[in-house]
């Protein structure tokens, strides 16, 4: 194979990963399920249609914030942050969440710690 040929290959693979990217993104912003990721600070850096649905925030009022201001129970978020940062699962565990208008939601956690790097 010559260098056009290796370049054209290259990218034609590019497109189709990008493609894929394009396809998996928006199946992650359009889940049922609500998603967020906090980054090691506790800072929410994104978050799904579905989690901004469920505690009722515009992107621009929860992404960019700490994720123990849209808790009730600054204890458990603490101990959540600790665990994750310690690279330990979470699983099913029992937060309330504060919803707009100074409603509380209560809510069962899933979390999986995801090295940035």
């Amino acid at each position: 194979m010559n260098s056009s040929e290796q370049i054209e290959q290259l990218r034609i693979e590019n497109l189709e990963l990008n493609n894929r990217i394009t396809e998996l993104t928006d199946f992650i912003d359009s889940a049922s399920l609500a998603l967020h990721w906090v980054n090691r600070e506790g800072v929410i850096i994104w978050a799904n249609q579905a989690e901004l649905d469920l505690l009722g925030y515009r992107k621009e009022e929860y992404i960019g914030f700490p994720i123990a201001d849209f808790h009730t129970d600054q204890d458990t978020i603490s101990k959540i942050l600790h665990m994750l940062l310690n690279n330990q699962r979470v699983e099913d565990y029992p937060a309330k969440s504060e919803v707009q208008k100074w409603r509380y939601k209560a809510c069962c956690y899933k979390f999986q710690c995801f090295d940035e790097g």
